[in-house]
Protein backbone atom coordinates (compact mmCIF):
# COMPACT_ATOMS: atom_id res chain seq x y z
CA UNK A 1 0.00 0.00 0.00
CA UNK A 2 3.09 2.00 -0.51
CA UNK A 3 1.61 5.55 -1.91
CA UNK A 4 -2.03 4.84 -0.81
CA UNK A 5 -4.24 5.27 2.16
CA UNK A 6 -1.74 6.42 4.93
CA UNK A 7 -3.82 3.77 8.03
CA UNK A 8 -1.37 5.27 10.66
CA UNK A 9 -2.35 8.82 9.68
CA UNK A 10 -6.59 7.50 9.59
CA UNK A 11 -5.81 6.19 13.10
CA UNK A 12 -4.40 9.05 14.35
CA UNK A 13 -7.33 11.15 13.11
CA UNK A 14 -10.09 8.92 14.42
CA UNK A 15 -7.81 8.81 17.94
CA UNK A 16 -7.93 12.81 17.68
CA UNK A 17 -12.22 12.90 16.93
CA UNK A 18 -12.73 10.40 19.98
CA UNK A 19 -11.38 12.90 22.16
CA UNK A 20 -12.75 15.85 20.79
CA UNK A 21 -15.90 13.70 20.95
CA UNK A 22 -16.04 12.44 24.31
CA UNK A 23 -14.59 15.71 26.13
CA UNK A 24 -15.94 17.99 24.72
CA UNK A 25 -19.39 17.25 21.74
CA UNK A 26 -20.79 14.91 24.11
CA UNK A 27 -20.85 17.18 27.08
CA UNK A 28 -22.03 19.76 25.39
CA UNK A 29 -24.34 18.66 22.61
CA UNK A 30 -25.47 15.56 22.53
CA UNK A 31 -24.32 12.03 23.19
CA UNK A 32 -24.23 9.73 19.49
CA UNK A 33 -23.17 6.16 20.33
CA UNK A 34 -22.56 5.78 16.65
CA UNK A 35 -19.81 8.26 16.70
CA UNK A 36 -17.75 7.00 19.79
CA UNK A 37 -17.86 3.56 18.75
CA UNK A 38 -17.29 4.49 15.15
CA UNK A 39 -14.30 6.56 15.89
CA UNK A 40 -13.38 3.22 18.35
CA UNK A 41 -13.52 0.80 15.71
CA UNK A 42 -12.13 2.42 12.72
CA UNK A 43 -8.62 3.49 14.61
CA UNK A 44 -8.17 0.19 16.45
CA UNK A 45 -9.36 -1.22 12.93
CA UNK A 46 -6.40 0.36 11.13
CA UNK A 47 -3.45 -0.14 13.66
CA UNK A 48 -4.30 -3.97 13.49
CA UNK A 49 -4.69 -3.80 9.63
CA UNK A 50 -1.48 -1.48 9.47
CA UNK A 51 0.17 -3.97 11.63
CA UNK A 52 -0.58 -7.03 9.71
CA UNK A 53 -0.09 -5.95 5.94
CA UNK A 54 3.40 -3.88 6.71
CA UNK A 55 4.32 -6.73 9.16
CA UNK A 56 5.14 -4.22 11.93
CA UNK A 57 7.37 -4.81 14.79
CA UNK A 58 4.90 -4.63 18.21
CA UNK A 59 7.69 -5.79 20.33
CA UNK A 60 6.97 -2.87 23.46
CA UNK A 61 5.13 -0.44 21.75
CA UNK A 62 2.16 -0.48 24.57
CA UNK A 63 3.59 -0.38 28.25
CA UNK A 64 2.25 -2.89 30.54
CA UNK A 65 -0.23 -0.25 32.71
CA UNK A 66 -2.31 0.02 29.36
CA UNK A 67 -2.28 -3.56 28.38
CA UNK A 68 -3.55 -3.88 32.48
CA UNK A 69 -6.77 -2.62 31.37
CA UNK A 70 -7.39 -5.46 28.87
CA UNK A 71 -6.08 -7.97 31.69
CA UNK A 72 -8.87 -6.09 34.15
CA UNK A 73 -11.75 -6.92 31.65
CA UNK A 74 -10.79 -10.39 31.15
CA UNK A 75 -10.70 -10.75 34.95
CA UNK A 76 -13.82 -8.74 35.55
CA UNK A 77 -15.92 -11.14 33.14
CA UNK A 78 -14.65 -14.35 34.30
CA UNK A 79 -14.80 -13.27 38.39
CA UNK A 80 -18.55 -11.91 37.41
CA UNK A 81 -19.81 -15.40 36.37
CA UNK A 82 -19.85 -16.19 39.84
CA UNK A 83 -19.77 -12.75 42.09
CA UNK A 84 -21.81 -10.59 40.67
CA UNK A 85 -25.34 -10.46 41.26
CA UNK A 86 -25.82 -8.34 38.22
CA UNK A 87 -24.09 -9.69 35.22
CA UNK A 88 -25.43 -7.48 32.61
CA UNK A 89 -24.03 -4.42 34.77
CA UNK A 90 -20.47 -5.97 34.41
CA UNK A 91 -20.81 -7.05 30.27
CA UNK A 92 -22.30 -3.67 29.89
CA UNK A 93 -19.18 -1.78 31.72
CA UNK A 94 -16.45 -4.42 29.97
CA UNK A 95 -17.60 -3.60 26.50
CA UNK A 96 -17.25 0.52 27.39
CA UNK A 97 -14.02 -0.38 29.18
CA UNK A 98 -12.84 -2.29 25.97
CA UNK A 99 -13.57 0.56 24.07
CA UNK A 100 -11.91 3.26 25.61
CA UNK A 101 -8.82 0.60 26.15
CA UNK A 102 -8.90 0.13 22.51
CA UNK A 103 -8.02 3.63 21.96
CA UNK A 104 -5.49 3.78 24.62
CA UNK A 105 -3.56 1.35 22.59
CA UNK A 106 -3.91 2.86 19.33
CA UNK A 107 -2.53 6.14 20.99
CA UNK A 108 0.63 3.83 22.41
CA UNK A 109 0.81 2.86 18.63
CA UNK A 110 0.68 6.05 16.86
CA UNK A 111 2.70 7.17 18.92
CA UNK A 112 5.24 4.89 18.52
CA UNK A 113 5.23 5.25 14.17
CA UNK A 114 5.47 9.13 14.98
CA UNK A 115 8.46 9.17 17.09
CA UNK A 116 6.86 10.36 20.58
CA UNK A 117 3.57 11.72 21.88
CA UNK A 118 3.51 15.49 20.66
CA UNK A 119 0.49 14.91 18.20
CA UNK A 120 -1.90 13.97 20.85
CA UNK A 121 -0.95 16.32 23.17
CA UNK A 122 -1.10 19.29 20.83
CA UNK A 123 -4.48 17.80 20.04
CA UNK A 124 -5.05 18.07 24.08
CA UNK A 125 -4.18 21.71 24.05
CA UNK A 126 -6.13 22.70 21.09
CA UNK A 127 -9.34 20.63 23.05
CA UNK A 128 -8.56 22.97 26.20
CA UNK A 129 -8.95 25.92 24.66
CA UNK A 130 -12.23 24.80 22.92
CA UNK A 131 -13.54 23.95 25.92
CA UNK A 132 -12.35 26.91 27.72
CA UNK A 133 -14.03 28.91 25.18
CA UNK A 134 -17.18 26.93 24.71
CA UNK A 135 -17.70 27.04 29.00
CA UNK A 136 -16.58 30.34 29.06
CA UNK A 137 -19.56 31.46 26.55
CA UNK A 138 -22.17 28.47 26.93
CA UNK A 139 -21.72 27.16 30.39
CA UNK A 140 -23.83 25.09 32.15
CA UNK A 141 -24.29 26.11 36.14
CA UNK A 142 -23.92 23.06 38.41
CA UNK A 143 -25.54 24.38 42.08
CA UNK A 144 -22.45 24.62 44.93
CA UNK A 145 -19.22 23.99 42.09
CA UNK A 146 -19.63 25.99 38.90
CA UNK A 147 -20.21 26.08 35.24
CA UNK A 148 -19.33 22.92 33.00
CA UNK A 149 -20.68 21.84 29.83
CA UNK A 150 -23.75 20.50 30.03
CA UNK A 151 -26.00 18.28 32.53
CA UNK A 152 -24.42 15.17 31.86
CA UNK A 153 -20.85 16.52 33.07
CA UNK A 154 -18.97 15.70 36.30
CA UNK A 155 -17.34 18.95 37.00
CA UNK A 156 -14.27 17.28 38.95
CA UNK A 157 -13.85 15.59 34.98
CA UNK A 158 -13.96 18.78 33.00
CA UNK A 159 -11.16 20.54 35.64
CA UNK A 160 -9.04 17.20 35.47
CA UNK A 161 -8.71 17.70 30.94
CA UNK A 162 -7.75 21.29 32.07
CA UNK A 163 -4.90 19.91 34.18
CA UNK A 164 -4.00 17.02 31.54
CA UNK A 165 -3.84 20.16 29.22
CA UNK A 166 -1.97 21.67 31.69
CA UNK A 167 0.84 19.21 32.18
CA UNK A 168 1.17 19.10 28.25
CA UNK A 169 1.76 22.67 27.66
CA UNK A 170 4.77 21.76 30.27
CA UNK A 171 5.67 19.12 28.67
CA UNK A 172 6.01 21.03 25.38
CA UNK A 173 8.10 23.45 27.07
CA UNK A 174 10.65 20.96 27.16
CA UNK A 175 12.09 22.08 23.76
CA UNK A 176 12.76 25.63 25.00
CA UNK A 177 11.27 29.36 26.34
CA UNK A 178 10.95 30.34 23.03
CA UNK A 179 7.22 30.03 23.05
CA UNK A 180 6.76 30.25 27.05
CA UNK A 181 4.69 33.37 26.62
CA UNK A 182 1.89 31.57 24.57
CA UNK A 183 1.86 28.77 26.74
CA UNK A 184 1.31 30.94 30.01
CA UNK A 185 -1.41 32.58 28.24
CA UNK A 186 -3.46 29.29 27.60
CA UNK A 187 -2.38 28.34 30.96
CA UNK A 188 -3.92 31.03 32.56
CA UNK A 189 -7.03 30.14 30.42
CA UNK A 190 -7.15 26.50 31.56
CA UNK A 191 -6.94 27.75 35.74
CA UNK A 192 -9.84 30.26 34.91
CA UNK A 193 -11.52 27.30 33.44
CA UNK A 194 -10.43 24.94 36.27
CA UNK A 195 -11.48 27.82 39.00
CA UNK A 196 -14.70 27.81 36.82
CA UNK A 197 -15.77 24.27 37.39
CA UNK A 198 -15.63 24.41 40.99
CA UNK A 199 -13.27 21.57 41.74
CA UNK A 200 -11.02 21.73 44.48
CA UNK A 201 -8.73 18.79 43.75
CA UNK A 202 -8.34 19.93 40.39
CA UNK A 203 -7.17 23.02 41.73
CA UNK A 204 -4.57 21.81 43.78
CA UNK A 205 -3.64 19.32 41.67
CA UNK A 206 -3.32 22.36 38.92
CA UNK A 207 -0.62 24.27 41.52
CA UNK A 208 1.65 20.89 41.61
CA UNK A 209 1.71 20.82 37.57
CA UNK A 210 2.57 24.54 37.75
CA UNK A 211 4.88 24.68 40.64
CA UNK A 212 7.00 21.80 38.91
CA UNK A 213 6.69 23.39 35.72
CA UNK A 214 7.91 26.57 36.16
CA UNK A 215 10.39 26.57 38.93
CA UNK A 216 13.02 24.36 36.82
CA UNK A 217 11.78 27.04 33.69
CA UNK A 218 12.78 30.12 35.72
CA UNK A 219 16.17 28.27 36.95
CA UNK A 220 17.01 27.54 33.28
CA UNK A 221 15.66 31.18 32.16
CA UNK A 222 18.12 33.14 34.92
CA UNK A 223 21.04 31.26 34.38
CA UNK A 224 21.23 31.96 30.61
CA UNK A 225 20.35 35.41 31.22
CA UNK A 226 22.58 38.90 31.81
CA UNK A 227 22.15 41.08 34.24
CA UNK A 228 19.57 42.78 31.95
CA UNK A 229 17.47 39.44 31.40
CA UNK A 230 17.50 39.03 35.48
CA UNK A 231 16.14 42.22 35.88
CA UNK A 232 13.17 41.54 33.52
CA UNK A 233 12.63 38.35 34.61
CA UNK A 234 12.13 39.79 38.00
CA UNK A 235 9.39 42.47 36.79
CA UNK A 236 7.43 39.63 34.43
CA UNK A 237 7.49 37.56 37.77
CA UNK A 238 6.25 40.73 40.24
CA UNK A 239 3.42 41.61 37.70
CA UNK A 240 2.46 37.89 37.29
CA UNK A 241 2.35 37.46 40.93
CA UNK A 242 0.69 40.75 41.27
CA UNK A 243 -1.99 39.74 38.77
CA UNK A 244 -2.47 36.54 40.34
CA UNK A 245 -2.98 37.93 44.01
CA UNK A 246 -5.30 40.59 42.68
CA UNK A 247 -7.35 38.11 40.78
CA UNK A 248 -7.57 35.35 44.51
CA UNK A 249 -8.21 38.31 46.61
CA UNK A 250 -11.04 39.90 44.34
CA UNK A 251 -12.58 37.50 41.90
CA UNK A 252 -11.68 33.94 43.72
CA UNK A 253 -13.05 34.93 46.88
CA UNK A 254 -16.83 34.90 45.32
CA UNK A 255 -16.90 31.70 43.47
CA UNK A 256 -18.40 28.40 44.82
CA UNK A 257 -14.82 27.35 44.63
CA UNK A 258 -13.56 29.51 46.96
CA UNK A 259 -16.72 28.85 49.28
CA UNK A 260 -16.29 25.17 48.48
CA UNK A 261 -12.29 25.64 50.20
CA UNK A 262 -14.02 27.04 53.07
CA UNK A 263 -15.88 23.60 53.90
CA UNK A 264 -12.64 21.53 53.59
CA UNK A 265 -12.38 19.38 56.87
CA UNK A 266 -16.33 19.94 57.94
CA UNK A 267 -17.26 16.75 58.71
CA UNK A 268 -21.06 17.84 57.98
CA UNK A 269 -20.30 18.70 54.32
CA UNK A 270 -22.63 16.34 52.00
CA UNK A 271 -19.59 14.99 50.18
CA UNK A 272 -17.54 14.41 52.90
CA UNK A 273 -20.35 12.65 54.70
CA UNK A 274 -21.17 10.32 51.71
CA UNK A 275 -16.95 9.57 51.37
CA UNK A 276 -16.73 8.46 54.73
CA UNK A 277 -20.09 6.36 54.17
CA UNK A 278 -18.42 5.02 50.98
CA UNK A 279 -15.04 3.84 52.50
CA UNK A 280 -17.05 2.15 55.13
CA UNK A 281 -19.58 0.02 52.86
CA UNK A 282 -16.33 -0.69 50.38
CA UNK A 283 -14.77 -1.98 53.68
CA UNK A 284 -17.99 -4.48 54.56
CA UNK A 285 -18.15 -5.70 51.03
CA UNK A 286 -14.97 -6.51 50.67
CA UNK A 287 -14.75 -8.19 53.97
CA UNK A 288 -17.65 -10.24 52.76
CA UNK A 289 -15.96 -11.01 49.27
CA UNK A 290 -11.86 -10.47 49.86
CA UNK A 291 -10.31 -12.95 47.15
CA UNK A 292 -12.27 -11.79 43.54
CA UNK A 293 -14.59 -9.15 45.29
CA UNK A 294 -18.18 -8.30 43.94
CA UNK A 295 -17.71 -7.45 40.87
CA UNK A 296 -16.88 -5.02 38.62
CA UNK A 297 -19.37 -2.04 38.72
CA UNK A 298 -21.39 -3.97 41.61
CA UNK A 299 -20.68 -1.26 44.33
CA UNK A 300 -23.48 1.11 43.05
CA UNK A 301 -25.60 -2.43 42.46
CA UNK A 302 -24.77 -3.11 46.22
CA UNK A 303 -24.99 0.79 47.64
CA UNK A 304 -28.38 1.51 48.97
CA UNK A 305 -27.60 5.30 47.46
CA UNK A 306 -27.20 3.03 43.86
CA UNK A 307 -23.93 5.26 43.61
CA UNK A 308 -20.25 4.66 43.05
CA UNK A 309 -18.12 4.60 45.47
CA UNK A 310 -16.49 7.74 44.31
CA UNK A 311 -12.97 6.75 44.76
CA UNK A 312 -10.52 4.51 42.98
CA UNK A 313 -9.20 2.33 45.96
CA UNK A 314 -12.58 2.06 47.21
CA UNK A 315 -13.95 0.85 43.82
CA UNK A 316 -11.10 -0.76 43.41
CA UNK A 317 -10.93 -3.39 46.66
CA UNK A 318 -14.59 -3.81 46.88
CA UNK A 319 -15.25 -4.77 43.23
CA UNK A 320 -12.08 -6.58 41.97
CA UNK A 321 -10.93 -7.91 45.74
CA UNK A 322 -7.17 -8.58 46.79
CA UNK A 323 -6.56 -10.40 43.50
CA UNK A 324 -7.76 -7.58 41.03
CA UNK A 325 -6.82 -4.79 43.44
CA UNK A 326 -3.11 -6.34 43.38
CA UNK A 327 -2.84 -6.97 39.49
CA UNK A 328 -4.30 -3.02 38.44
CA UNK A 329 -2.22 -0.96 40.83
CA UNK A 330 1.21 -3.46 40.31
CA UNK A 331 1.89 -1.00 37.17
CA UNK A 332 0.85 2.17 38.74
CA UNK A 333 3.22 1.29 41.93
CA UNK A 334 5.80 0.64 39.10
CA UNK A 335 5.08 3.65 37.10
CA UNK A 336 6.17 5.85 40.33
CA UNK A 337 9.43 4.01 41.49
CA UNK A 338 10.47 4.88 37.86
CA UNK A 339 9.06 8.49 37.55
CA UNK A 340 11.13 9.05 41.29
CA UNK A 341 14.30 7.27 39.79
CA UNK A 342 14.26 9.08 36.41
CA UNK A 343 13.73 12.34 38.44
CA UNK A 344 16.86 11.83 40.17
CA UNK A 345 19.06 9.50 37.51
CA UNK A 346 18.70 10.72 34.31
CA UNK A 347 20.68 13.71 32.55
CA UNK A 348 17.43 15.75 32.29
CA UNK A 349 14.81 15.30 34.97
CA UNK A 350 12.68 17.94 33.50
CA UNK A 351 10.28 15.52 31.70
CA UNK A 352 10.84 12.66 34.54
CA UNK A 353 9.64 15.60 37.35
CA UNK A 354 6.09 16.94 35.63
CA UNK A 355 5.32 13.20 34.86
CA UNK A 356 6.06 12.20 38.59
CA UNK A 357 3.39 15.66 39.09
CA UNK A 358 1.06 14.07 37.36
CA UNK A 359 0.92 10.33 38.52
CA UNK A 360 1.20 12.06 42.14
CA UNK A 361 -2.05 14.15 40.55
CA UNK A 362 -3.77 11.20 39.59
CA UNK A 363 -3.20 9.45 43.32
CA UNK A 364 -4.97 12.23 44.97
CA UNK A 365 -7.99 12.28 42.51
CA UNK A 366 -8.27 8.34 42.56
CA UNK A 367 -9.64 9.50 46.31
CA UNK A 368 -12.37 10.89 45.12
CA UNK A 369 -12.73 9.78 41.48
CA UNK A 370 -12.34 6.41 39.68
CA UNK A 371 -10.16 6.31 37.06
CA UNK A 372 -11.26 3.11 35.02
CA UNK A 373 -14.79 3.97 34.70
CA UNK A 374 -13.61 7.23 32.94
CA UNK A 375 -11.94 7.65 29.63
CA UNK A 376 -10.30 11.32 30.92
CA UNK A 377 -8.29 9.38 33.66
CA UNK A 378 -7.23 6.04 31.05
CA UNK A 379 -6.00 8.90 28.50
CA UNK A 380 -4.04 10.62 31.20
CA UNK A 381 -2.48 7.07 32.58
CA UNK A 382 -1.63 6.36 29.26
CA UNK A 383 0.53 9.25 29.05
CA UNK A 384 2.17 8.68 31.87
CA UNK A 385 2.91 4.91 31.06
CA UNK A 386 4.36 5.44 27.62
CA UNK A 387 6.49 8.79 28.57
CA UNK A 388 7.84 6.93 31.20
CA UNK A 389 8.48 3.81 28.73
CA UNK A 390 10.32 5.37 26.53
CA UNK A 391 12.02 7.53 29.05
CA UNK A 392 13.09 4.16 30.33
CA UNK A 393 14.18 2.21 27.02
CA UNK A 394 16.00 5.33 25.86
CA UNK A 395 18.18 5.16 29.19
CA UNK A 396 18.86 1.46 28.99
CA UNK A 397 19.82 2.28 25.01
CA UNK A 398 22.01 4.28 25.97
CA UNK A 399 25.00 2.42 27.28
CA UNK A 400 24.67 0.09 24.12
CA UNK A 401 25.19 2.94 21.77
CA UNK A 402 28.06 4.40 23.99
CA UNK A 403 29.61 0.18 24.27
CA UNK A 404 28.97 -0.07 20.38
CA UNK A 405 31.10 3.32 19.74
CA UNK A 406 33.80 2.01 22.01
CA UNK A 407 34.21 -1.23 20.41
CA UNK A 408 34.28 0.06 16.81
Amino acid sequence: MEGGINLNKIAKISCIAFIFYVFWFSYSFRQINLILYATVFVAAGCMIFDIWYYQRDITGFCPVGVLTNLAMVVYSLITGIWVALNQDMVISLAKTYVAFTAICIVICYVSKEEGGIDWIVNAIIVLCIVIFVFQSIKGYPIPGYGYVLGPEQNPNLLALVMDVGLFCLAYKSRKGTEKIGWYLGIAAMLIYSTVNSGSRKALIAAAIIIVLWLVPLVKTIWKSSGTNGHVALVVVAALIVAGIVYYFTTQFVNTDLYKRFTLLGDEDEFSSRNRKLYYQYALEYWEDHPVFGIGLGQFQYWNPYHQISHSTYAEAISCWGLVGSLIYFLPVLSAGFQAVRLSFTSKDSYVPRIVLAVLIMELFLGVGQVWFYEIEHLITWTLVFYILSDLTAKEDAEPRRIYKYVKA
